[in-house]
C-alpha cells in the first residue's frame, strides 16, 4: 500500500507538467494544398420543386461550376439527414407505406450539372410523384475545379489504372 502511494504522489503531478520545453525544431513544410474547391450548402422546401408525374425536379445557380469545371473538373453531391450525416448521390431507397415488410414504392435522388446550374432529380416507381416530408431537402455540393489533380488531393501520384490498383491494393 505503501508503494501504490508513492507511485499516485509521483505520477499525478507529473500529469500536470507541460512539454512545451520538450518541442523539437519545425519540421520540412507539406505539399501544397488544393485551393479553390468550393462547397455549397442549401436546403430545398418542398413546394420548391417541379413535378411532372413520377419525376420532380430543383435548379439551383451555382457561379462556382464554371465551363471548365463542367468540362474537366468534379461535381459531388450529398444530401444531409437532418442528423449530421451526408449521403452521396445518386441514392435510391424504398418505402413501405403499409408496414407489410414490402417496398410499394422507389425514389432516386441523382443530380445532373450544367455552366453555373445544378439540377436535382427525383424519381419515383409510383405514377405520381409526391414531395413529402420524408425527401432529403438538405444537399451539399463539392465543386473541384480541373487544376486540383487527384495526386495533389489525395497525396499519390496516379497516372495508369495500374497504378491506381496498386495505391489501393486493389486486385
Amino acid at each position: 500500500m505503501k508503494r501504490l502511494s508513492i507511485l499516485v504522489l509521483i505520477a499525478v503531478p507529473l500529469m500536470f507538467i507541460s512539454c512545451d520545453s520538450l518541442k523539437g525544431p519545425q519540421g520540412p513544410e507539406g505539399p501544397p494544398g488544393v485551393a479553390n474547391i468550393s462547397t455549397v450548402t442549401f436546403t430545398v422546401a418542398h413546394n420548391d420543386y417541379s413535378i411532372d408525374g413520377s419525376l420532380a425536379t430543383y435548379t439551383k445557380t451555382i457561379p462556382e461550376i464554371t465551363s471548365d469545371v463542367v468540362n474537366g473538373g468534379t461535381v459531388m453531391a450529398f444530401y444531409g439527414d437532418g442528423s449530421g450525416s451526408w449521403y452521396a448521390l445518386p441514392f435510391s431507397w424504398g418505402i413501405d407505406y403499409t408496414q407489410n415488410l414490402e417496398v410499394d414504392e422507389t425514389i432516386e435522388v441523382t443530380y445532373g450539372i450544367d455552366y453555373h446550374q445544378f439540377g436535382l432529380i427525383l424519381m419515383t416507381s409510383d405514377s405520381e410523384m409526391i414531395v413529402y416530408d420524408g425527401i432529403p431537402t438538405q444537399f451539399k455540393v463539392v465543386i473541384i475545379p480541373p487544376s486540383a489533380s487527384v495526386e495533389q488531393i489525395s497525396g499519390m501520384k496516379i497516372n495508369t489504372y495500374a497504378q491506381f490498383r496498386a495505391a489501393l491494393t486493389l486486385e
